[in-house]
């Protein structure tokens, strides 16, 4: 099987995904197909729990079956990227 980004980089996201287990893990891939070296991994912060516990009527689901990506982080890795 072909995956559009090299294994040591599905190792990590493993990794990540074991280490936030049991919520949901969730993160940025920036990267061009065809060249999976240079592929560039950001790990983030699900802040669905907290969205959560904070408004449960909008959020209704927590970081066991949702996620949300922390949007000061985001827009670091967005201005990052753009480089």
């Amino acid at each position: 099987m072909h995956y559009p980004f090299s294994q040591d980089k599905l190792k990590e996201i493993h990794r990540h995904a074991l280490a936030e287990y049991p919520s949901e893990c969730c993160g940025i891939i920036i990267g061009k197909e065809g060249n999976e070296s240079e592929d560039i991994l950001f790990p983030c912060t699900n802040i669905q729990d907290k969205l959560h516990a904070m408004d449960p009527q909008t959020y209704t689901r927590d970081a066991r079956t949702a996620y949300n990506i922390e949007p000061r982080e985001l827009m670091k890795i967005l201005k990052e990227t753009e480089k």
